[in-house]
Parts: structure tokens; sequence; C-alpha cells
């Protein structure tokens, strides 16, 4: 097949798909990014908080504070997601509190690396930063699905979108599954060195694939309809 015909199917599928433009593209790729977070650090970080960072506490204890930690995340979470909206959508800046939460939740998910035995507090406390930094970034990542879909392609390019994430996450978890599995043959020293590195990777490659929407998804135009209901009279 000739470089110029393996381009047309290229193109024919991804049109097919809904990402035929540099924008629906960019928009996907944050999923496929920052759904690592979702699957590699989900799957890895409560294993490593109660058999390493925990491993001084009482029996029991380690997976108690971990369950509370988790709870605790999406609680906080759950208390800012309508001030947060309501803030982003008034204010236009859906792409900002993006990127600060992207920020928030890949830099505690890369300074997990530096922790290690016993230091179940520090984790707990990384963690709690790292889960409202990816929570708080889809709230704003889906808003900006009105940015590069019309509404006759919303769903197909929303659909795409999650493939994508889907695809990410297992990707990196399988590759971190054959890392943990024999981290030897990589030249780590054991399974929890193994993790602390798949940490660092998984902020790298959520930081890494978050750029493109940064450089080609717009800002959502502001409903000017809704404004007219929204004014008083």
């Amino acid at each position: 097949m000739s470089e110029g015909a393996g381009r047309s199917v290229v193109s024919s599928v991804l049109g097919r798909l809904g990402m035929d433009t540099r924008a629906r593209q960019s928009w996907a790729l944050f999923d496929f990014g920052d759904n690592a977070f979702a699957t590699v650090v989900n799957v890895i970080l409560q294993t490593y908080f109660i058999e390493v960072a925990g491993v001084n506490l009482a029996d029991g204890r380690a997976l108690i504070y971990w369950s509370f930690t988790v709870a605790l995340s999406f609680g906080i979470f759950a208390l800012l997601s309508p001030v947060l909206g309501a803030a982003a959508d008034h204010l236009e800046r859906s792409r900002a509190f993006l990127a600060s939460f992207t920020v928030l939740g890949v830099v505690a998910t890369a300074l997990l690396f530096l922790t290690g035995e016993g230091d179940w507090l520090a984790v707990a406390a990384l963690f709690l930063l790292a889960n409202i930094g990816f929570s708080g970034a889809r709230l704003f990542y889906n808003s900006l699905l009105t940015g590069v879909a019309s509404e006759g392609t919303m769903d197909r390019v929303s659909t795409a979108g999650y493939a994508m994430g889907y695809l990410g996450g297992g990707v990196l978890l399988t590759a971190g599954a054959v890392v943990l599995g024999t981290p030897e043959t990589f030249g780590i020293t054991d399974q929890a060195a193994a993790s602390r590195a798949l940490l660092l990777v998984c902020a790298g490659w959520w930081a890494a694939f978050a750029i493109p929407l940064f450089l080609y998804v717009p800002e959502p135009e502001r409903d000017s309809s809704r404004d007219m209901q929204e004014r008083p009279v």
C-alpha cells in the first residue's frame, strides 16, 4: 500500500469515528492520557499503600486509612464541583480550570515517586490531591466537547473519546503489569520500586497527551440565547 493510500485509509477511519479535525483528535488524546491515572494509579496504589507506605501500621489500619482517603477525596470534590462548574461557565475559563486541575493531578502523581516505606501519610495526602486533580480535570474536559463537536456529531465524538481513554489506560496498565511481574528484567530492584516508577511514568503520560488539547482545542462559545434567558427583566 502506498503512503498516499495509507493516509487516505487513516483519514477515512478517523472521519467515521468523528475524529476528522485536529481539535477533535486533540480532545480525544487528553482522554487517552488521563485514563492512565484512572487505571494504573487506582490499580497499583492501594497495594503500594498497604504493603509499602503503611507497612508499619497496626493490622488492618492501612486498609482503613486508604479507604478513608479515597472516600474523602471524592467527598471534597463533590462539594467543590457545583461551585467550580458554575464559576467556569460564568467566567468562560474552562481551559484555564482544566489546566489547573491537570497540573495538580500530574504533579501530585509524580511526587508519589519520592515516597517509600512508612510514608503512608504522604501517600494519602498526595493521592488525595491527585484524585481531586483528576476529577476536576474530567469535569472541565467534558465541558470542552461543545467547542469541538456540533450537536449532530457530539455523540460520535464523545464515544470516540471514551474509546481512546480505555485504549490509553489499557495500554499503560498492560505495560505496567509486565514491569511489576518481572521488575528485574527492566533493571528495577523490586515491586515497590517498580510501582514508584510506574507512578512517575503515569504522570508523564498524562502530561504529554494533555498538551495537544491546550494547543488546538478552543474555549466553547457561550450560548447567547441562554444569556438572554438568565438576564433579569
